[in-house]
């Protein structure tokens, strides 16, 4: 089984490159695609660490409510992801932030759908209410087993999964997001919920990395060598902003 990663950037060309540089110690050469939203630059960098690179005009900036996202930048946040992970030709893809950190070569199981951190405590993210959850469960044909979602930066998913489903997906996005959003569940805008969302979609269960350390309170710098041996990724890591 292979790994790939996707990396979705704007500015903070330092931590993007050593995040780069800390995925590119333990896989030389396994293929990252980086998409920009009409930040700075990284066409030099990307051709240093043979990197594919997207460079979106049109910006669709960082989620400024608690909402997230509306619907149209959420849309193209996922195609722009659509897009690359076409191209990575991989069994599973990170979803990279330029505070994660790799430490050593990450545990992959085939069973694995949708992949994040460690729920940390009750009420860490606002749960889904059963309207929802019933959402869900009348498109996907199964009853989720968290009202959760964890999947932030360092989190891993099945490619097969999310390139078959996604035109399915994303036309039941297009045809209930804003109702979703504005009367059930708000929270739907943001990314990290969003990939927890599509796999729940999918009828595919979520699953909580143990090896994926969040490093919540941020504590900067950070020491890595203080952390359990199991640990692969440290998302959160803003040594370098």
């Amino acid at each position: 089984m292979q790994l790939g990663f996707y990396s979705y950037v704007y500015d903070k060309p330092n931590a993007t490159r050593a995040c780069l540089e800390s995925i590119r110690n333990i896989y030389p050469d396994h293929p990252i695609v980086i998409s920009c939203d009409n930040g700075h630059d990284f066409t030099d960098l990307c051709k240093e660490k043979k990197i594919i690179y997207h460079h979106y005009k049109n910006r669709i900036g960082y989620p400024s409510t608690d909402a997230g996202y509306n619907k149209t930048q959420l849309i193209e946040w996922l195609d722009r992801m659509y897009r690359a992970v076409n191209l990575l030709n991989t069994d599973f893809f990170m979803m990279v932030e330029d505070d994660i950190k790799i430490l050593k070569a990450v545990t992959l199981k085939a069973e694995w759908e949708c992949v994040g951190q460690l729920r940390m405590y009750e009420g860490q993210v606002p749960p889904m209410p059963p309207e929802f959850l019933n959402i869900i469960h009348t498109f996907s044909g199964v009853i989720p087993a968290h009202n959760y979602y964890t999947t932030g930066g360092g989190s891993i998913f099945k490619t097969d999964t999310f390139l078959k489903n996604y035109f399915h997906v994303r036309h039941f996005l297009m045809q209930n997001f804003d109702y979703i959003q504005q009367n059930i569940y708000k929270t739907i805008g943001w990314m990290d919920c969003m990939m927890t969302v599509f796999y729940l979609l999918c009828g595919k269960p979520l699953t909580e990395n143990d090896k994926l350390y969040n490093n919540f309170p941020i504590v900067k710098p950070f020491d890595v060598s203080t952390l359990p041996n199991h640990i692969e990724i440290v998302h959160l890591f803003k040594d370098h902003y």
